[in-house]
């Protein structure tokens, strides 16, 4: 990959890319075709459309798309996105899990520092049932590069901060139940 800025403008366009991620140009891998900011999640690839293929039909993706940007994906096909449901800016709205089976979907932090902060403890997936892996499976393990070069420290109780995001955003299940009809 040559150019890493010009890429990350794609993947956030027709956003800015946020402050968070463009900080410091360390990544835990990037390859000629994407980037991996931690563990195996990759940004979603500019161009791809990995919302219309995990909602079925392009009338759901394009219904979904007016408050819902998928910025990450994880290598089993789970989607992380954005969810402007409340007329907040787009990147600072709560970040969503949308599970590569269909199930298990839902609020999972209430903006992006909260989601790296998550992430920071080292889990290959988190969602609003819990983390993969667990975190006492952690315990010990350094935090990946992208993480200490943006100085972003682990979440005390990342669970915490996951039932507090989903409290404060119940209606996430109704609204993607009626996009996906």
């Amino acid at each position: 990959m040559n150019d890493i800025n010009a890429y990350l403008e794609r993947v956030f366009a027709p956003h800015a890319v946020p402050a968070a991620i463009a900080r410091a140009a360390v990544f835990a891998f990037v390859d000629d075709d994407r980037i991996y900011p931690f563990d195996d999640c990759n940004f979603a690839e500019p161009g791809e459309d990995s919302l219309e293929t995990w909602a079925g039909t392009p009338e759901s993706a394009a219904a979904m798309r007016e408050q819902l940007f998928i910025w990450l994906q994880g290598s089993s096909g789970c989607l992380y996105g954005f969810w402007s449901h409340d007329g907040r800016p787009m990147l600072d709205a709560p970040i969503v899990y949308l599970d590569d089976e269909g199930d298990g979907n839902g609020v999972i932090a209430n903006g992006l520092d909260e989601f790296l902060a998550i992430a920071a403890h080292g889990f290959s997936r988190i969602t609003p049932r819990g983390f993969e892996p667990e975190l006492d499976e952690l315990e010990g393990e350094a935090a990946e590069a992208f993480f200490t070069a943006r100085g972003i420290e682990p979440a005390p109780d990342p669970a915490r901060v996951v039932q507090a995001a989903r409290a404060a955003h119940p209606d996430f299940d109704a609204w993607l139940g009626a996009k996906l009809g």
